[in-house]
């Protein structure tokens, strides 16, 4: 029997917590952390619906620790509304998100939000 070990969450719109208003994936994180799971969120340096990006530089990603939380913010551009520049920022995560993750040390589970009515 294989032992879980490591989980990351890929969640584009996951934000910091004193943004954050959907607290789900933070909440099994933060569970999964209790019961000695190393987590980590991926999501987008965009802030949905603010005009924040926590990345201004250069910098592909940031590594950023909320609490008991792990993040890993990949530098997107920023947009406003549903237009497209939103979906180009979409586009954006996603690929820039597997050459990111190649960096980090593979998980045993990935768990990912699905787009679902966000256009």
């Amino acid at each position: 029997m294989s032992t879980i070990r490591r989980v990351w969450f890929v969640s584009h719109y996951s934000m910091p917590p004193q943004y954050e208003m959907r607290i789900k994936t933070q909440m099994y994180a933060h569970y999964l952390q209790q019961m000695g799971i190393e987590c980590t969120i991926f999501s987008a340096s965009t802030i949905h619906n603010t005009d924040i990006n926590l990345i201004t530089d250069s910098s592909p990603y940031i590594e950023k620790v909320y609490d008991d939380l792990h993040f890993v913010h990949i530098k997107c551009d920023d947009y406003t509304g549903n237009g497209y520049k939103r979906i180009r920022n979409m586009f954006q995560f996603a690929n820039r998100f597997n050459k990111i993750a190649e960096k980090f040390e593979a998980p045993d589970i990935i768990v990912a939000d699905v787009y679902r009515g966000i256009l």
